[in-house]
């Protein structure tokens, strides 16, 4: 989860973390990435919560951002259902508390261990199972982003919108993980 942490700090991990046990933990990461990113399932809900957003009056922009985030978080909000995934994600942020890594800047070092202290302090993120919390959340993740920004008429609509989103990808989201397990190299 560290590349996902950097960027939630808004850093770059360093360069220096080029070989050993932490790289091949960053390059399976971005691995799952790909292989989720391209999963024929996570396409499908990606492209009927587009139609659905569509249908329901967003901008093309903020659909297809909210169709691709709003996917990925109401797959979080399956995932924070299970307590099997509680410890991973725990053990992930508690890990990333103590990383010792030769960051680029003490900036960058600050950032980064200010955001795993408070997600360690937060603990598991519970409220995405709530489809109105992830609606809140993706209008914050979109309103820095110019073509992505919700209007204030739009948003209503996101908040209407994202139950059906947030249930048919739940549904969804145990056959999702079968098929990364399948298709990830776990040897």
């Amino acid at each position: 989860m560290l590349p996902d942490f950097a960027g939630m700090a808004g850093i770059r991990l360093p360069k220096a973390v080029a070989s050993g046990a932490l790289a091949d933990g960053i390059a399976f990461h971005h691995e799952s990435d790909r292989v989720f990113h391209r999963l024929r399932r996570f396409r499908e809900q990606e492209s009927w919560t587009l139609a659905h957003m569509l249908e329901r009056g967003l901008r093309r922009g903020p659909a297809r951002g909210i169709a691709h985030v709003g996917v990925e978080l109401s797959i979080d909000g399956a995932l924070v259902t299970s307590n099997d995934s509680h410890a991973l994600y725990l053990g992930a942020v508690n890990a990333a508390r103590t990383l010792d890594l030769p960051w680029e800047s003490a900036e960058s070092e600050v950032r980064f261990r200010k955001l795993a202290s408070r997600l360690f302090e937060f603990g598991i993120p519970k409220g995405y199972a709530d489809p109105q919390v992830v609606a809140d959340r993706l209008v914050r993740i979109m309103q820095p982003r110019p073509l992505l920004r919700l209007t204030e008429d739009e948003a209503p609509i996101l908040h209407d919108a994202m139950p059906s989103v947030h249930l048919r990808v739940g549904e969804e989201t145990a056959a999702i993980m079968m098929d990364m397990r399948a298709q990830l190299p776990l040897g």
